[in-house]
């Protein structure tokens, strides 16, 4: 893994957060405009949040794809008034 970095684009409300090399080869859909991008071998290498000023959390992203401490280590620079540290998960 690379030290994590991102790109905010304003215009688009569009956040990208980079956590590893490579081009993608498949994005999931992670809905709440939350996307994982995956290279050849399946590793993450990039998160993209579409609609960033609604706000949105990463927290189950993080967990689900053992990103802790790349999450952690890029959130303090994110955009503070959009970002969710946490974020209750629903059941059902």
């Amino acid at each position: 893994m690379i030290e994590p970095w991102f790109t905010y684009d304003s215009l688009a409300d569009a956040l990208g957060i980079f956590v590893g090399d490579g081009n993608s080869a498949r994005t999931l859909d992670e809905g709440h405009g939350r996307y994982v991008d995956l290279d050849a071998d399946g590793n993450v290498i990039a998160i993209e949040v579409l609609g960033v000023s609604h706000g949105f959390f990463l927290d189950d992203l993080a967990r689900k794809y053992g990103l802790e401490a790349e999450i952690a280590r890029v959130a303090p620079r994110l955009p503070r008034q959009f970002y969710r540290a946490a974020h209750a998960s629903s059941s059902g």
